[in-house]
């Protein structure tokens, strides 16, 4: 499976190879237990082809033998949590990510960064920076419309 998810050329291509590993994969199975996971598998790979990112994403998990998924929701739990902080609390920021550093240094190869780069301080600028996109997202983005128009004016 691991090979399906770095060489797929684009979603349809992808999705005909899980279905032909399945077809595959399902008689070697004995039980209904094992063929119904097995389906429920292919239908979650087959969800997550429609994201690119996801499909990469999933791919460095099984590169870096990761099979702990939960860390993309602790991860997730600690950005929702954003919305109540003061994210130009820096201090503030470095505490969260102190307290949850085992989970953020799992991520160091999968998302590509150095041993000397893996420090509080460079994931506390992480989430400091899409909390930030988070709550300003929409802002930026009508300032960069209000931008355009105003070049086009000049």
């Amino acid at each position: 499976m691991e090979s399906l998810l770095w060489d797929h050329k684009d979603k349809a291509a992808f999705r005909k190879q899980v279905h032909l590993k399945l077809a595959d994969s399902l008689p070697q199975i004995k039980t209904e237990e094992g063929k119904t996971a097995l389906q429920s598998y292919a239908e979650h790979i087959e969800q997550l082809s429609d994201n690119e990112l996801g499909l990469k994403l999933l791919s460095l998990f099984k590169r870096y033998q990761l099979a702990d998924y939960s860390i993309l929701r602790v991860i997730s739990e600690i950005i929702q949590s954003l919305g109540k902080r003061d994210l130009l609390d820096f201090n503030g920021l470095l505490s969260l990510v102190r307290v949850n550093y085992d989970v953020f240094e799992k991520l160091q190869n999968i998302i590509g960064i150095t041993e000397q780069q893996s420090t509080p301080e460079t994931y506390g600028l992480m989430i400091q920076y899409i909390g930030l996109s988070n709550r300003h997202g929409l802002s930026n983005l009508k300032f960069k419309e209000l931008m355009n128009v105003m070049k086009k004016w000049d």
